[in-house]
């Protein structure tokens, strides 16, 4: 199921596209599932190529669930979009904006929460890994796990899982936890998402993060 949907809009002759410039958007959505707090973030360039592409600002502003998202002028004259709320997880994130032509144009991101995890056995070990089984579907082509897991004295290690994964047990091998020391840990979960998608004179650059809430387990020798 692709996570971005465009409006239908006029096509012209393609002999009129030749030298045309191509719209670039870059799109962000993260949440975090502790506090239920979400942060999306939209930044424009045009150009005939990415490389050589110049900031660009959508008449009208831009839109994210219905709501106008706050202008804030960045480094390099870049206008980024961005929006802070706290509300329940949906899996349908519209942004909407128009071409430099007045088209309007809405890229509908999409992606499937973490819907719970557990350590198996609440612990893990330093020589056999750690096992983590994830309720529902995991992974699809597009999309990564990141395990983050911190010790005792906040030092950290990171696990990741690139997509499709069918299976819901994942193993965190013993060698990313050669630094993390014995004794009480916890871990969270980040799913990523990362789609690039084109249609006529227009590139989308979606990517979207879900962190999941934090558990404690007992890391073994």
């Amino acid at each position: 199921m692709l996570g971005l949907v465009f409006f239908p809009g006029c096509r012209n002759d393609p002999e009129n596209q030749k030298g045309r410039k191509t719209l670039f958007a870059d799109l962000f959505v993260r949440y975090f599932e502790e506090d239920q707090s979400l942060k999306a973030q939209a930044v424009f360039f045009e150009g005939q190529t990415l490389d050589g592409a110049a900031p660009f600002e959508p008449a009208g502003g831009v839109s994210f669930q219905g709501s106008a998202m706050e202008k804030k002028e960045i480094p390099g004259a870049v206008i980024r979009y961005e929006i802070n709320r706290k509300l329940p997880y949906s899996d349908r994130f519209p942004f909407r904006f128009q071409t430099k032509s007045g088209q309007w144009q809405e890229a509908n991101m999409s992606m499937s929460p973490l819907a719970g995890y557990l350590i198996a056995g609440d612990k893990g070990s330093k020589t056999g890994g750690v096992t983590i089984i994830i309720k529902g579907a995991v992974l699809n082509e597009i999309e990564s796990l990141v395990v983050i897991l911190t010790d005792k004295n906040r030092k950290s290690a990171a696990h990741e899982i690139t997509g499709p994964v069918a299976a819901n047990e994942i193993l965190v091998p013993a060698n990313v936890l050669t630094g993390l020391e014995p004794g009480r840990c916890s871990v969270y979960l980040v799913k990523k998402r990362h789609e690039v998608l084109e249609k006529e004179g227009l590139t989308v650059f979606a990517d979207q993060e879900y962190y999941s809430d934090a558990k404690d387990f007992e890391l073994m020798p």
